[in-house]
């Protein structure tokens, strides 16, 4: 591995994916800048979400342990033909494209916005002396903005930001946007900028997080939304021929052939904005605009592929986030649909994980090994009391025992995942378990924690739980970024923010 690897793929301009199969600690605790994380744990159903062509050109960072040598034959075992190998490292520092964090590229283009666009920003300790001039606004999704927020303020998602132009505008007060760190609230107020809003607004720097840093406290459970639903055809329409944002408006009635005609490309759903990436039938991941944003290294897994984005609504979801997602590198089509996409395919659950019937029996033998391949939350929750929460890429550092083992996994097909990868290790699993609490007593559940789980990012992890260390780390983490990335990304960030703003 070598640093301009990325760019050198990025600028030929074919698709590519670079992937890593690291667990989710260890990823983002460092990696290279592009790479999309597909841990080894889960890599059978990313894989199959993200990257269903097994012809697709994947380029595989080989970090050289046991579980990136398993990751490999696995992908193979899978059936992908298309893969090239590239042993890579740590270097000794950040920088040139090395870099540590979550949702990488997203925070580095909102840094490099903040940078070059001009808006007002509000110091918490400001706000706390004239809090009476601002009307706060939360712009993260309102499932968020319910689990905290700062007082007073309002739910209205970025997503939704273009069908209230006209609400917001006859607000009485001043319009003051926050999120909890940085960069949806950046992004958000540069939305009003590029729409042409012609009222004046400013941006809480630091969001909840600074907050907390000056000694306030969040407020939780709040329920005041501001966002309507009904926006008018026309305003949006508006918006996405200034912005020269490809689209069309379709019933949709022969939807095989519109998913045959755009077969390969990346689909997203951004009619609800409280949608968390639920699949639909086909292939089509159901998302918050607002957090497709955020989270670009995590769901656009491939470069140099067209994005589509469905709207069922105005059109407003669709042209915020295809106004962002072309701004960040990622080419776009927009589809405008009369009906939701759940009444045109009838197929809805096809993709869904299948759960044999009859599987997962609790019998096992009473001095048998059983061992817990679910996700450290889940078994956190609820597992069986004999049992041991184990990671897959953690399990194969350990020797191999004599006994055979008793494996939990969430279905069938994670199960016999769970077996290709044991099989041709030498361990024997003399009985696969689907996990469902009923088939066990209920004396023999427990719930308890795990230390610092691999496959959970304990990247400042308390910021939000009131570690002010890790809320302080964080935000400067953020405003660090553009100095971290790959320079070629970073400039072509720049010319094309410099169109708009």
């Amino acid at each position: 591995m070598y640093e301009d690897l990325f760019c050198s793929l990025y600028s030929q301009g074919v698709p590519f994916a670079l992937i890593d199969t690291r667990e989710r600690r260890d990823y983002v605790n460092s990696h290279w800048f592009g790479s999309t994380n597909f841990p080894l744990s889960t890599l059978n159903r990313k894989l199959r979400f993200l990257i269903p062509d097994v012809h697709f050109p994947i380029q595989f960072l080989d970090w050289q342990t046991e579980a990136s040598r398993c990751a490999y034959e696995t992908l193979r075992g899978l059936g992908y033909n298309n893969l090239t190998r590239h042993v890579t490292y740590a270097p000794q520092n950040f920088g040139s494209g090395f870099v540590q964090g979550e949702y990488v590229w997203s925070k580095a283009f909102g840094e490099v916005l903040a940078n070059l666009v001009e808006f007002q920003e509000v110091e918490a300790a400001d706000y706390i002396i004239e809090a009476e001039r601002w009307s706060l606004f939360d712009v993260r999704p309102t499932t968020e903005y319910r689990a905290f927020t700062l007082p007073t303020s309002q739910s209205l998602p970025n997503s939704m930001l273009l069908g209230n132009l006209t609400r917001l505008l006859s607000s009485k007060t001043l319009p003051l946007f926050h999120c909890a760190g940085r960069t949806r609230s950046i992004i958000g107020a540069c939305t009003l900028l590029a729409a042409g809003y012609e009222g004046p607004f400013a941006v809480f720097k630091g969001g909840t997080q600074a907050w907390e840093l000056v000694g306030q406290t969040r407020e939780f459970a709040a329920n005041r939304v501001f966002s309507i639903q009904s926006e008018t055809d026309g305003s949006c329409l508006w918006h996405l021929n200034k912005w020269k944002l490809p689209f069309t408006v379709t019933a949709l009635k022969d939807h095989e052939a519109f998913m045959a005609q755009r077969k390969g490309q990346l689909m997203f759903d951004v009619s609800d904005d409280s949608a968390t990436g639920t699949m639909l039938g086909s292939l089509i991941i159901k998302i918050s605009g607002t957090n497709l944003i955020q989270q670009t290294d995590q769901l656009i897994a491939r470069y140099h592929v067209k994005v589509v984005l469905f709207d069922t609504g105005s059109g407003s979801r669709a042209a915020f986030a295809g106004f962002w997602l072309r701004l960040m590198g990622f080419s776009i089509e927009i589809i405008l649909l009369k009906r939701p996409l759940e009444d045109i395919f009838p197929d809805v659950d096809k993709y869904k994980d299948a759960t044999s019937h009859g599987a997962g029996s609790a019998k096992f033998e009473a001095d048998c090994t059983i061992l817990d391949f679910r996700s450290s939350q889940d078994f956190e929750n609820c597992h069986i009391r004999k049992a041991c929460w184990t990671n897959i890429s953690q399990f194969l550092d350990r020797p191999q025992a004599e006994n055979a083992i008793t494996i939990i996994g969430y279905n069938r097909q994670h199960l016999d995942f769970l077996k290709l990868i044991l099989k041709p290790k030498g361990w024997t699993v003399t009985n696969a378990l689907i996990w469902q609490p009923s088939h066990f007593k209920k004396e023999d559940l427990i719930n308890d924690t795990i230390e610092d789980p691999i496959d959970q990012s304990n990247f400042f992890a308390k910021r939000h739980q009131g570690n002010l260390q890790d809320s302080q780390g964080y935000l400067s983490w953020e405003e660090s970024l553009p100095d971290q990335i790959n320079p070629l990304i970073k400039d072509k960030f720049i010319k094309a923010l410099s169109y708009y703003f």
